[in-house]
């Protein structure tokens, strides 16, 4: 009997006939993650923020780095921009041989070089242990390397700004242009055009560094040149009828037309006490060969900052601040309400406008602001601010006497270099009398007026040359207030000390002969004489004369000078130091 196959019997039956195999069933996969836990976002955010914070950090080292370099070049920048006009005023200065005229000298002497002792040269050193208190003012004279420009412009009461000033010829109204030609010889043609430009220049200058509220300032007043020469060297403008008019200046000007000299020009001049009037300085003012009459600027009365009536400088407030010289903004000071106030020197003095430069005249300085108070506020702000942030403004001299060289000996080593019979042979026995020798090693720059130490070399207080004046001149360099000063061969300050009697030179270096004597021996080489005697009688060999023409003694005129400035940058917080050294050769 047939069966029929089972389903076992059926599927092992196409098993063997080769029926491909179906492959058993899989496992269940796990079931997909949505997203990250929240451990793995804390890290990852953990880990982008420390990068991030990495970044950041190598950003600001690397703009603070860059930021720094262009801070030091800023500052290389500026210290250039001061050294450089430093340099270059110095290199011109027309005192190139720079000895004090001593009282009476008689210049006519070829040892005198009066060709190259023109103009002056000032330092003020003020306090030896204050550095932000000196000072330094003398005239230059660039020749054809370069002018000098300045303004020259009537200042427009609304706005400040220039206007046309020509000066006119004495018959003729102020302005008028229609009968009368524009007479060369005025400043607003001395740049050598012939426009109305409201300039003017010049190669010859007095000029004046100070350092006041962190500013250190660069003041220029021009010294006249005609574009038209007149032959005399006279500043003073000139038409046809002689000199221009300068009302526009003085109390006795155009009613209701009162300028200010300084908001309008760049000019050196001074107030002629006698006449009442503005006198311009020329190429004539430098020229030392005159009288006291002549109104040069060696004579201090006549100089910028100086008074015309005591000759002192002004350079102290009344409430005992120093204040340098009085700045562009201070000397423009103009009160357009009532014109006789303000600034009117040079070209007035008034009740309502006194001098400045006087020291009786009330000023009072702003520490905080930075400004004399009394002429704060005027047209030309800032315009001979030549660096900010300046801590130190220290200027030395070279004294060579100051100490001995690298070689211990005083003068030349085993030499007698003044004839006395004494030789520091072997450093045994040495001349004091010969430190500071010309050929020596010895000397070392030092403040005016420094303190004197005990010589280790011969146990004594040697001072040097410009520790104390070598000529007393208390009422111009008194103790505190030190000065250097080239001076005037004839220079009688008889306000100050009344007797009458032809001043000395604050400092005068020189060392004295084989004859040991100042001067020319038993003679009173300066005329000067023993007011107290009866008769007077001439005073013999005194310190006045040491050094003098024509004697054995051996002058020293002053060697160099170094200048040390320090000044901040606020941008990279730093200090920075620099020192320019500049050599006055004989």
């Amino acid at each position: 009997m047939n069966r029929l196959p089972t389903t076992a019997s059926l599927s092992s039956k196409h098993t063997a006939r080769g029926a491909i195999p179906q492959p058993a069933p899989r496992p269940a996969s796990p079931p997909v993650r949505a997203g990250f836990t929240l451990v793995e976002m804390l890290v990852a955010v953990a880990l982008v923020i420390l990068m991030m914070t990495l970044f950041a950090s190598i950003f600001q080292l690397a703009t603070g780095a860059m930021g720094t370099q262009r801070g030091l070049a800023e500052n290389d920048q500026r210290s250039r921009l001061v050294l450089n006009s430093l340099r270059y005023d110095l290199n011109h200065r027309t005192m190139q041989y720079v000895l004090p005229f001593a009282a009476n000298e008689d210049v006519s002497q070829p040892e005198a070089k009066l060709a190259l002792r023109r103009g002056y040269f000032y330092i003020r050193e003020g306090d030896p242990d204050d550095t932000a208190d000196d000072m330094l003012q003398f005239t230059i004279d660039v020749k054809s390397d370069d002018r000098i420009y300045g303004v020259w412009g009537k200042r427009i009461s609304a706005s400040g700004q220039l206007g046309d000033l020509l000066m006119v010829d004495a018959n003729d109204k102020f302005g008028d242009t229609t009968n009368n030609p524009y007479w060369l010889n005025q400043p607003e043609f001395d740049d050598g055009t012939n426009d109305i430009d409201h300039a003017t220049s010049s190669t010859l200058a007095e000029v004046s560094y100070f350092l006041r509220n962190g500013g250190l300032y660069r003041r220029v007043v021009l010294i006249r040149q005609p574009s038209t020469s007149t032959g005399t060297g006279s500043g003073q403008p000139t038409g046809t009828q002689g000199p221009l008019k300068t009302d526009l200046f003085q109390k006795n000007g155009y009613s209701g037309e009162y300028e200010n000299f300084w908001a309008c020009s760049d000019f050196s001049a001074f107030f002629d006490v006698t006449n009442e009037s503005l006198k311009f300085h020329g190429s004539a003012s430098l020229d030392n060969s005159g009288g006291e009459s002549q109104s040069v600027l060696s004579i201090p009365k006549f100089r910028f900052g100086h008074s015309v009536v005591t000759g002192l400088p002004r350079e102290v407030s009344t409430n005992g601040y120093y204040f340098g010289r009085f700045t562009h903004e201070e000397t423009s000071k103009f009160d357009p309400s009532d014109r006789s106030k303000g600034f009117g020197y040079p070209g007035r003095i008034t009740n309502n406008s006194p001098d400045p430069f006087n020291t009786n005249t009330v000023v009072t300085y702003d520490v905080n602001k930075g400004v004399v108070t009394e002429y704060a506020g005027g047209w030309r702000v800032a315009e001979d601010l030549l660096m900010t942030n300046v801590h130190r403004f220290d200027i030395k001299v070279w004294d060579g006497a100051a100490s001995t060289g690298p070689d211990g000996k005083a003068g030349r080593a085993n030499v007698d270099d003044d004839g006395n019979g004494i030789t520091d042979l072997l450093g045994a026995n040495p001349d004091p009398g010969e430190l500071g020798y010309p050929g020596s090693d010895d000397g070392d720059f030092r403040d005016i007026g420094y303190k004197v130490k005990i010589s280790a070399i011969t146990g004594k207080a040697d001072p040097g040359f410009y520790s104390a004046p070598a000529v007393a001149n208390s009422s111009y360099s008194p103790p505190g207030q030190y000065r250097f000063d080239t001076w005037h061969p004839r220079i009688d300050m008889n306000v100050l000390n009344g007797d009458k009697i032809l001043d000395r030179p604050p400092y005068r270096a020189a060392l004295p002969g084989a004859d040991g004597r100042a001067g020319i021996a038993g003679y009173s080489d300066d005329g000067n004489l023993n007011v107290s005697a009866s008769p007077p009688n001439p005073v013999v060999d005194d310190a006045n004369e040491l050094g003098w023409p024509g004697s054995d003694d051996i002058p020293l005129p002053l060697r160099a000078i170094q200048i040390k400035i320090t000044f901040f940058d606020p941008a990279t917080r730093l200090l920075r130091d620099v020192t320019l050294i500049v050599p006055f050769l004989d």
